[in-house]
């Protein structure tokens, strides 16, 4: 007899190994919720002048965008190589879901560092 086979084709690895690499910048969104703080609707971040950590809040902000914008490069050349279609969806996915999950996120713990 042979043993059970896996439930998880190759296919679904690489798709979660897509959602696992989309979601790294997700901390650093996180991140910048707890040095910056959220004015307005949909959790507009800005600068506080009276933080310590003033001097990371650029490397930070900028450092977000910048895994955002090399997920979507990596993505598109993962589309264009036939062997790792499956991680391009998986990156695809958190293209679309990251920016709401990081919000969501940020908004969340600039709230918790606000009222503590």
């Amino acid at each position: 007899m042979s043993g059970p086979k896996s439930a998880q084709s190759p296919y679904g690895r690489r798709y979660l190994l897509g959602l696992g690499l989309g979601l790294i910048p997700v901390p650093m969104w996180w991140l910048t919720g707890a040095v910056t703080r959220s004015i307005g609707t949909y959790g507009a971040a800005t600068l506080c002048p009276d933080s310590t950590s003033s001097s990371l809040q650029p490397l930070i902000l900028n450092g977000r965008l910048l895994l955002y914008f090399i997920n979507i490069i990596v993505m598109i050349s993962c589309h264009l190589t036939t062997s790792l279609h499956s991680n391009a969806y998986g990156l695809a996915t958190m293209v679309g879901i990251a920016p709401v999950v990081a919000v969501v996120g940020s908004s969340w713990i600039s709230g918790a560092v606000q009222s503590g």
